[in-house]
């Protein structure tokens, strides 16, 4: 079950420097939670795929880290899908913070996903 998208919000997010400030958080964090959604980040969708299931996205994701090369687009994209079929997400909803952060990362990212349901 998937929810139809209502908003794309699009720009730069507020500096990290005043993220770790602790001024404020990240706009996409205040959204989410104002909207009562699952914020579903490209490092929250690894370390999600990294410690809820042994599976080959898993591994492979481990395999990558352990000899300190950054995930692939390909296995951000299913770590990015997997967590958005996930119950939470399902249920509530989802906001993808970030992700996806280039033009492969979309393409392969709306090649993915299931539609919304209409």
């Amino acid at each position: 079950p998937y929810l139809r998208p209502r908003l794309c919000v699009v720009g730069a997010t507020l500096g990290v420097d005043a993220v770790h400030a602790g001024i404020e958080p990240p706009v996409s964090t205040s959204l989410a939670r104002e909207l009562g959604v699952v914020e579903v980040s490209a490092a929250g969708a690894i370390e999600w795929a990294l410690t809820s299931t042994v599976s080959t996205l898993s591994k492979d994701l481990y395999a990558l880290l352990a000899a300190g090369q950054p995930a692939t687009d390909e296995l951000l994209v299913r770590a990015v899908c997997e967590r958005v079929q996930a119950a939470d997400c399902a249920a509530r909803g989802y906001l993808l913070s970030g992700v996806p952060a280039n033009l492969a990362q979309a393409e392969l990212l709306f090649a993915t996903l299931p539609p919304p349901h209409p």
